[in-house]
């Protein structure tokens, strides 16, 4: 998950960029059993090595998971939208060797003007229309992950859309043009067969969207770099937009922790959320 929160064209990705290696990952030649399979990580460029990446996001060299963890929420962006994760084929390397039970996240961020003039016009929306042309753009951000997705064999059911303050590429003040982005990569997950929930908090949530965003969906709570103890109750808390909470997440200097909410940590459930891959 970005590391923002703490302080705070479409197409198959080339073989190069998927191809980078994580250093120092490595595969055990089978499977292990995870120690609580209802907890887990999220892993995405920051796991990358410090070498590759865009230049505002360049990977930081973080641990990869350990062999036992019950599941990981595998990152499809390189922060912003239209960028790839670089390391994402060794990373998916990685959990697969393991057996580790994988969903997929992936940044949606405020499109710039070049993207609105190169994405805007083809949709399912009017291009006539500002909102129109910005829920195409949405949709553009997420058919570009579904094809990362399908280039890599990704099998994840559920597509978790992290909604967070994100700068350089930040949202504007008005939620309307903002929640059309989020609409339209919701329309396209679910159009394309994927569940989708929400990741962010109530403050970002609010600021990013308010009222115009969409409601009801399963929720990805964090609450920063605290403790599990902090994230379980977190579950039980205010709902940032009216859905559920499925996962809850906690941080510290190398690794983002997550656990299943009490009311979906069942067999049944997790085979809902997280699939093998």
């Amino acid at each position: 998950m970005s590391r923002t929160v703490r302080t705070r064209a479409i197409g198959i990705l080339t073989a190069a960029v998927l191809a980078v290696p994580v250093a120092g990952v490595a595969v055990p030649a089978h499977a292990v059993t995870p120690v609580n399979p209802n907890r887990g990580v999220d892993i995405s460029w920051p796991e990358c090595p410090t070498d590759v990446g865009i230049p505002l996001r360049k990977g930081q060299g973080k641990p990869m998971p350990s062999p036992t963890t019950g599941f990981v929420v595998l990152g499809l962006t390189n922060g912003p939208g239209f960028t790839p994760n670089p390391c994402i084929a060794d990373q998916l390397a990685f959990v697969r060797a393991n057996r580790i039970p994988v969903a997929a996240y992936a940044m949606t961020t405020y499109p710039t003007n070049a993207q609105v003039r190169l994405y805007g016009g083809h949709g399912p929306s009017p291009a006539t229309t500002t909102l129109g042309r910005l829920t195409n753009v949405g949709v553009a951000q997420a058919r570009y992950n579904i094809a990362t997705m399908k280039a890599l064999s990704i099998s994840s059911s559920m597509v978790w859309i992290d909604i967070e303050t994100y700068a350089p590429w930040d949202w504007t003040t008005n939620h309307a043009r903002n929640a059309a982005v989020v609409r339209g990569a919701v329309w396209a997950y679910q159009k394309a067969g994927y569940r989708v929930g929400f990741y962010s908090t109530v403050y970002m949530w609010s600021k990013i969207v308010g009222t115009a965003g969409p409601r009801g969906y399963p929720e990805w709570r964090t609450v920063g770099a605290t403790t599990s103890r902090a994230a379980l109750a977190r579950c039980s808390t205010a709902s940032f937009a009216g859905g559920r909470a499925v996962l809850s997440q906690w941080w510290t200097a190398t690794k983002d922790y997550d656990l299943l909410c009490p009311a979906y940590a069942t067999p049944a459930s997790r085979a809902k959320l997280f699939r093998l891959t």
